[in-house]
């Protein structure tokens, strides 16, 4: 010690007693009660006097060790925490008591100004006997920095990677992906949670991990200390995770009901229990949000099995409620938060969708209205699981009729709303519907069955009850509906004379007085652009009474022509304004026809009507004749069927059963007028019947309508004529007038060729010439086969050459030899058959040579290889060895120099043994 060769008694014991008293403050003071900011704030004080003299060596000393019993309340990691001050302070004040140290030495008259001061002295041996201690803590406090640097390097670390997946989060969530905004956000969740374990600490909070420690050199005499209530030292806005949270909810929410009728319950519960984990007082909208639809959607799930279920709509009636409010809340917070909580969401559909069917109602309609009748049903779907009201009923049953839903279906689904006590059987609205029903269903019979047969007493049926319904939905309260069904009576009593045509002219007028005075208000109602439901009920109703009018007409009216025009013009202006197809009202043409030919002035429209049927079926008889004859058995088959349908219609039209269908009245496949389809028919018959007796000649003039057979008019029939028959007729007529020239052969060929392509367009181009004319695809295939070249001939023949049907072969070949005399191919195969014949014995001793001069056949090496082969099998040896010779000389191809070397070699053999 510095002070053990002191010899001054009072001092040494004034020394003593200060080091006491300084040795046992110390402790007492590190482990006062007081606060450690307490403590700190009066070392600061201390030291801050300090400076204000430290000239003096015993105001150094003083300095010195106030730093240092600062630095050492700095450096407690459980209380204060401010290393970085702390290790400043120890490095100072060291250095200092150190310098005045090595100043002093032991030189005793430097030492003796301090004896004058034992506190003083006190310090210097305070700091010497704790001076390893203060090294300790010096280190605790080195130690406790780099903690916290490794601490903000770690969370720096999780920031930046919390900061990339929200920038994912957000992404997601602006394009709906709520899986990556669930599964990322979950992430983020963990990654805070990691900072938070890091700012607090294992132990003890780090207080001044992210705010600044305040400046420990004494020259303020009060320090800037932490506040723990102050958001500052948080590593996050203490709203974070509460956003977090609300991500986490809707994201959950909206996977949960990925399929809406199958909603996944456990997302739902995770939504709702991460929604309600938010604790802040303000309310949050996301989550706010979140939990309405949670609510919304367990009431769904309650009434999705059975819509109509009564029961099932009460217990969802307190979470529709809950829903509700949550909603409206959400709604609310939503205007006020700050901007990163607005929700670009429609608070106001869910609310409106909860609240009432009204939107439904509208939303339905306005789809009705624009001819999406589909997406109504959904709509009005979606609503009956909210809201048990009749008017979604009748809407859906309605709509399901415009969809093409079969109306018995439709029927059986009112039937249930009626049993559920959701419908009233004898209200008015219910009556309509069912009225409308039942109408649609009878018109699917008339119309399906073309006519009156075995359906017509279902069909009856129906309309009966139709009028029943339409009936009772007439009452002083029903209002439009009213109207409505009187339109639909008219029409359901035209359909009856459709069915059954003699029905009474009392009741058809008295339903057309009715049809006339409905027309005047529905036309009111269907201009009417405020209630889209009703407007387009209307317009419906309206097309129905301007048919029905148009229909009953002729039944009510002696002049009716013009009455029933104007009305059927104005049912089709009406229908061109509708979005779509009008359930269950149709044009029948059997009410008209019906009433028409029941008329006592109808007599002659009947004798036309009849005869006419009798001309078509003639022309079908005389087709099915030719057809039969062109070897076309099927479809000579639907040509006779069609007349037999004619002549029993026209049969049925003498017995005076006027429900005959209109469609029975037509020729549907005609392109032209019976009488002028019976003269084709007549004009093509006797062409191909000339041609087949080999009447070339004749068979020209009757498809050119001329004695001359004029290549010029034949070009030009062709080219006005759009008959496919007739042009397929005059295109045979010149193939085989081609088969009768020498010098123009080609150009007739052409011709035909030419001719039979036009007609194959015809038909390509319009499908119904086949259902007209089903046996001419196949003869003009063949035609155009005939005409195209020597590969259809020689197919043939080969065909008929492997069966060793020679003769036939033979015959095919001459006919293309006809028409393509130059082909080296046929006369070639000609001589082949004919050489086979002549092993069987079945030919001539024929001067082969001349046969083929006469016929054109090109003289080529092969060709008198062939000759020499036939002479040689009719036994003139002779001329075979002069026709080998000459093939010789005709540049002949290798093969045939080998065969003609060897046939040659054969005979001469012969000739020597002889």
């Amino acid at each position: 010690m510095y002070f053990k060769n002191l010899n001054y008694p009072v001092i040494r014991i004034t020394l003593v007693l200060a080091i006491g008293i300084i040795i046992f403050a110390l402790p007492m003071a590190v482990n006062s009660k007081e606060p450690p900011s307490e403590e700190i704030k009066k070392a600061n004080a201390g030291l801050n006097t300090s400076l204000n003299s430290p000239t003096t060596l015993e105001e150094r000393v003083r300095v010195a060790t106030w730093k240092i019993l600062l630095g050492e309340f700095a450096s407690d990691p459980k209380k204060s925490m401010l290393f970085t001050g702390a290790i400043d302070l120890f490095e100072d004040g060291n250095k200092e008591i150190e310098d005045i140290l090595k100043e002093l030495g032991k030189d005793r008259d430097k030492w003796l100004p301090l004896a004058k001061n034992p506190a003083v002295l006190a310090r210097l041996d305070t700091y010497l006997v704790r001076k390893e201690e203060t090294e300790k803590k010096k280190e605790t406090a080195r130690q406790g920095e780099r903690s916290r640097l490794e601490a903000l390097r770690t969370m720096v670390k999780t920031y930046r990677d919390a900061n990339n997946s929200m920038a994912v989060v957000n992404t997601a969530f602006q394009t709906g992906d709520f899986k990556t905004v669930r599964e990322k956000s979950l992430q983020v969740r963990e990654m805070i949670l990691s900072i938070r374990v890091l700012a607090e600490g294992k132990d003890q909070r780090d207080w001044y991990l992210l705010f600044d420690e305040p400046r420990l050199d004494g020259k303020s005499k009060e320090l800037k200390l932490v506040d723990i209530d102050s958001p500052d030292i948080l590593p996050l806005g203490a709203d974070i995770m509460d956003h977090l949270h609300a991500l986490i909810s809707i994201s959950a929410y909206r996977l949960a009901v990925v399929d809406p009728n199958k909603p996944n319950l456990e997302l739902l519960k995770e939504a709702e229990t991460t929604a309600k984990e938010i604790k802040s007082a303000a309310p949050n909208s996301i989550a706010l949000y979140t939990l309405g639809n949670v609510a919304k959607t367990f009431g769904l799930m309650e009434t999705s099995l059975d819509p109509l279920n009564e029961a099932a709509h009460l217990k969802a009636k307190s979470y529709f409620d809950n829903a509700l409010k949550l909603l409206g809340d959400a709604k609310k917070s939503s205007q006020t938060e700050s901007s990163r909580y607005l929700l670009n969401k429609d608070f106001d559909e869910s609310i409106l969708k909860i609240e009432s069917s009204k939107w439904f109602l509208d939303k339905a309609n306005q789809e009705n209205f624009s001819g999406r009748p589909i997406n109504a049903i959904s709509i009005i779907a979606e609503g009956q699981k909210y809201h048990r009201d009749p008017k979604l009923a009748e809407l859906m049953a309605n709509t399901q009729m415009r969809i093409g839903v079969l109306p018995l279906d439709a029927i059986k689904d009112v039937e249930k709303s009626i049993q559920a006590g959701l419908l009233v059987k004898e209200s008015s609205e219910t009556s309509l519907i069912l009225g409308r029903l039942n109408l649609a269903a009878a018109s699917d019979i008339i119309f399906q069955s073309g006519g009156p047969g075995s359906e017509s007493a279902k069909a009856m049926e129906l309309l009966e009850k139709s009028q029943t319904f339409f009936k009772n939905t007439i009452s002083p309260n029903a209002g439009f509906k009213n109207t409505i069904a009187d339109a639909y009576l008219a029409l359901s009593q035209a359909y009856k004379i459709a069915v059954i045509p003699n029905q009474p002219v009392s009741q058809s007028q008295q339903f057309y007085k009715q049809a006339l005075l409905a027309a005047n208000q529905l036309k009111q109602l269907a201009d009417d652009k405020t209630n889209l439901s009703n407007k387009l009920d209307a317009t419906e109703a309206l097309f129905a009474c301007y048919l029905a009018q148009g229909m009953l007409a002729p039944v009510v009216l002696q002049d009716y022509r013009d009455e029933s025009q104007r009305a059927l013009q104005s049912a089709a202006d009406i229908q061109a304004r509708l979005p779509g197809a009008v359930p269950g009202v149709r044009l029948s043409g059997n009410a008209i026809s019906s009433a028409i030919l029941r008329r006592p002035d109808a007599n002659v429209n009947r004798l036309a009507i009849q005869e006419r049927m009798l001309r078509m079926a003639m022309a079908k008889l005389t087709q099915a004749s030719t057809s039969l004859t062109l070897g076309d058995s099927k479809a000579a088959f639907l040509h006779a069927e069609n007349a037999m349908k004619g002549s029993e219609f026209a049969s049925m039209i003498e017995k005076g059963n006027a429900a005959v269908p209109p469609e029975a009245n037509l020729d549907l496949a005609a392109t032209q007028d019976a009488s002028k389809e019976v003269a084709d028919l007549a004009k093509f018959f006797t062409i191909l019947t000339a041609v087949s007796a080999n009447k070339m000649e004749r068979a020209l003039h009757y498809a050119l309508a001329s004695q001359t057979s004029s290549f010029e008019t034949a070009e030009k029939i062709l080219a006005t004529e759009e008959n496919p028959m007739m042009v397929f007729a005059l295109g045979r007529a010149c193939e085989g007038y081609a088969t009768l020239q020498k010098e123009e052969k080609s150009k007739w060929v052409a011709l035909a060729l030419r001719a039979q392509k036009q007609s194959q367009s015809f038909l390509l181009r319009s499908p119904g010439f086949v259902q007209r004319y089903p046996e001419l695809p196949i003869l003009i295939s063949d035609a155009v086969n005939r005409l195209s070249g020597p590969d259809y001939f020689l197919s043939q023949a080969q065909i008929y050459r492997n069966g060793n049907n020679f003769k036939d072969a033979s015959k095919i070949l001459y006919t293309g030899l006809a028409l393509h005399p130059l082909a080296p191919s046929l006369n070639e195969e000609l001589l082949s058959v004919e050489l086979d014949r002549a092993e069987l014995g079945d030919t001539k001793n024929t001067d082969w040579e001349k046969t083929i001069i006469s016929a054109g056949i090109p003289k080529t090496s092969r060709t008198a290889l062939l000759l020499g082969k036939l002479s040689e099998k009719t036994g003139n040896v002779s001329r075979a060895l002069a026709l080998y010779e000459k093939a010789k000389t005709q540049q002949p191809t290798k093969d045939v120099v080998i065969e003609v070397d060897s046939r040659i070699a054969v005979l001469s053999v012969l000739a020597l043994k002889k």
